[in-house]
């Protein structure tokens, strides 16, 4: 048994990828993890279902998770999946209705009026950090407080809902409970990026930071806020350890927005990785104005062989609009220096900006083709729900599609001067001219370590490389799949439930609450 019990609810890689769903990659619910540490901590009997990961159907996932015989089902979602989200929830209440169901993560922090709004099935939201929230929610549905006494949740009242104060930021990030990655089924073995983006197996992610003081105006901080925080070095390093000693991790992928931020602290990590002589290899991310040469190379002796940058244009125009606090001087500079330190780097970049025209994505495209930009991960823009851009989006264009297509490989949204078509056909393009260059094959090719990596790598080349010169004929076969498997039917039929749970009333209303 278990009284709280943590979901990320059921989305297929095509869902998240479309055609690109070859490269897709499973990175564990850290956000769960987190939670679960301080439940467990304060003796509330926790279980994790990354229904996600472990690729169940609707129906398979409300079962697993009420096999727990919960009092309460807390579910995080992003904004692609909070309608996936919100049908499973529908789910564990026509099942039990006693069941208490709980939204949190980042798309309710950024919409929780209009999330509560749409999708009834959910109980409560709970905005912000969720470790000291989600203890005192517990002793809420226990009855032994008051729900108004809770900070950071929305609530349903008589006249609609209604939000509590705010939760405060945690401040001491050390406080908190090393992750219980033993609640995670099949870790490591199930969250394995694509073969392209490690250096070795098994892998783990890790959060070291919270917040960003950037001003980007695509980017939304209602989860973390735009004070950065941080695990210190030695909280960081014993991290490691654990993952180490515990599950043999061999490489790490470090998701913090700005990780070399302070740099005291990062060359405190890379210093304990060399004197520890920690047998792991690992990536990051990072600030093109916060790298120099002296940090790179302390990296690369610490293990480090990628860095991803958020560059998003070659538009020196764009990057005042988005508000990037960059340049190109900057970015070349940063760009050559991980380059000559030995380190591969990652550039992400944004076609369908508002007020991009078509010369400036080209100039982008040319910019990655010609500096030292080893992997090119191009993404269509997406006004997501608390952004600052997304607030008058409509002055720059017209939005297309709703939050269950947001997941940044489909046209939502397109820009004054371009049509949908257009823009999907730029967006395919600009990938193709990349991956298609012998160079960037090679050096592909160079990164696999095994025969059952390098099937896996053509068959993706293949599958992707079919759409960009055939066109995308068999998308509309690879949705239905996709829907099929969600609802737990056989064939491409997603129209015909398997069982109860899922009803036609209640397709019909996740369908509404996607426009």
């Amino acid at each position: 048994m278990a009284e709280l019990v943590l979901v990320n609810p059921p989305l297929t890689s095509w869902e998240q990828y479309c055609y690109l769903q070859e490269t897709s990659n499973n990175v564990a619910p850290l956000g769960l993890l987190n939670l679960a540490a301080v439940t467990r901590q304060a003796g509330i009997e926790t279980a994790i279902v990354d229904a996600e990961a472990l690729g169940l159907s609707y129906e398979q996932a409300i079962e697993k998770a009420l096999s727990h015989r919960p009092s309460v089902v807390g579910v995080t979602a992003v904004t692609l999946s909070i309608s996936n989200a919100a049908r499973f929830a529908e789910g564990i209440k026509a099942r039990d209705s006693r069941v208490r169901v709980a939204i949190g993560g980042p798309h309710l922090s950024a919409a929780p009026e209009e999330t509560m709004r749409r999708y009834p099935a959910f109980d409560v939201g709970s905005i912000g950090e969720g470790e000291v929230t989600i203890l005192e929610l517990m002793e809420a549905f226990r009855g032994e407080r008051p729900f108004e006494s809770v900070n950071g949740l929305i609530l349903r009242g008589e006249q609609g809902t209604y939000r509590t104060p705010p939760r405060e930021y945690l401040e001491e990030l050390d406080h908190l409970p090393f992750q219980p990655w033993d609640l995670l089924e099949h870790f490591p073995e199930i969250y394995t990026p694509p073969v392209h983006s490690f250096g070795r197996l098994p892998v783990a992610a890790l959060y070291t930071t919270r917040g960003c003081p950037a001003h980007c105006t695509f980017c939304s901080k209602n989860v973390f806020g735009n004070k950065i925080r941080f695990f210190s070095a030695d909280y960081v390093l014993e991290s490691l350890r654990r993952l180490i000693k515990d599950y043999g991790i061999r490489e790490i992928k470090f998701y913090d927005d700005n990780m070399t931020f302070s740099k005291e602290r990062f060359y405190g990590i890379c210093e304990g990785m060399i004197r520890e002589k920690m047998d792991i290899t690992w990536t990051c991310v990072s600030r093109v104005d916060l790298v120099n040469e002296e940090m790179l190379k302390l990296a690369k002796r610490a293990g480090c062989w990628q860095i991803s940058y958020g560059l998003e244009t070659a538009s020196v125009r764009l990057l005042k609009l988005i508000k990037k606090g960059t340049n190109l001087e900057k970015v070349r500079r940063a760009l050559h220096a991980t380059h000559k330190a030995g380190i591969r780097t990652r550039g992400y970049f944004i076609a369908g900006l508002p007020t991009q025209t078509k010369e400036e994505l080209e100039e982008t495209v040319r910019f990655a083709l010609t500096e030292h930009v080893d992997d090119f991960q191009i993404h269509l823009f997406v006004p997501f729900p608390g952004t600052p851009i997304s607030e008058n989006i409509e002055q720059y264009g017209e939005v297309i599609g709703g939050w269950h297509d947001m997941n940044k490989h489909k046209v939502v949204f397109v820009p004054h001067g371009w049509t949908a078509e257009e823009l999907e056909r730029a967006y395919n393009n600009a990938l193709r001219r990349f991956y298609m260059r012998p160079k960037t094959i090679i050096s592909y090719l160079g990164q696999i370590r095994s025969w059952n990596a390098l099937v896996k790598f053509i068959k993706s080349g293949v599958t992707i490389g079919w759409h960009w010169f055939f066109g995308g004929h068999t998308e509309a076969r690879h949705a239905a799949h996709a829907q099929a498997k969600l609802l737990g039917v056989s064939g491409g039929d997603a129209t015909e439930p398997s069982s109860s749970v899922v009803s036609h009333q209640e397709v019909s209303r996740s369908k509404e609450a996607q426009l």
